[in-house]
């Protein structure tokens, strides 16, 4: 098992019990990728228990007015009332920067089926054949797009997907760190760049030309250098008519 095919069993279940994933563990390197997958999910684990943890209604027990006669002793207990709530909600930002890039709240319905669409298809997400020229041509030609050779030589997966009742495409190509997943879906608008996560995979959903692109990788995956990378190569063209 290469080092490609063992993050992918990393991403589906880093607790695997599958022979050939068991006997790549032997390997110091692919051990150590593996270890950085299980912090990862212990420190999400952890920013999600700290977030359930914090209550609000404690902070209502801090007085609101404070008799000057008072002021001092008042003062101290203000302060020590305050530290646990402090205590709490720094660790809780601290935790939350963990997760920060992985998601940002409301996401959009477009990224939500996106990720549907990524998990229900999740067998061609590891192919690992070159994609045909030959098949790619006439689907490029539909959406009326041209992709640079700089993704289509790493390209194993183009299909027509629907996604929100809009048509598009759904594309596989290598990253840096494992396979990605990019969506091109033509007349979909979205008002800004957003970011979407699930489990093991995060991505970025943004406008580009007529249409939205999502780039789905898996969490150690760069996404801003890819969002560049794809916006440079996929031209969208004026749209066929039917």
């Amino acid at each position: 098992m290469n080092e490609i095919e063992f993050r992918k069993q990393c991403v589906i279940d880093p607790n695997s019990e599958d022979e050939r994933f068991v006997e790549a563990m032997q390997d110091s390197e692919l051990h150590k990728i593996r270890e950085e997958y299980l912090d990862f999910d212990a420190q999400l684990k952890d920013a999600m228990r700290l977030q359930s943890d914090f209550d609000p209604e404690s902070l209502k027990l801090i007085p609101q007015e404070m008799d000057e006669e008072h002021a001092k002793e008042e003062s101290s207990w203000f302060k020590s009332a305050l530290r646990p709530a402090y205590s709490i909600a720094a660790s809780f930002v601290a935790a939350m920067v963990v997760v920060f890039g992985l998601l940002l709240q409301p996401e959009p319905a477009l990224s939500e089926s996106m990720m549907d669409h990524l998990y229900d298809h999740m067998e061609v997400t590891h192919i690992r054949t070159k994609f045909p020229q030959q098949k790619l041509r006439p689907l490029l030609d539909e959406y009326g797009i041209r992709i640079s050779e700089v993704l289509t030589e790493r390209m194993r997966h183009a299909s027509k997907c629907e996604l929100e009742n809009l048509t598009g495409l759904h594309i596989v190509f290598d990253g840096e760190s494992g396979p990605v997943t990019l969506f091109f879906m033509p007349g979909a608008e979205v008002d800004r760049a957003s970011m979407m996560g699930r489990e093991q995979f995060h991505g970025i959903l943004f406008q580009h030309g007529d249409g939205a692109v999502g780039i789905i990788g898996v969490m150690d995956e760069q996404l801003l250098p890819l969002k560049d990378e794809v916006e440079a190569s996929l031209v969208p063209l004026t749209p066929k008519k039917a």
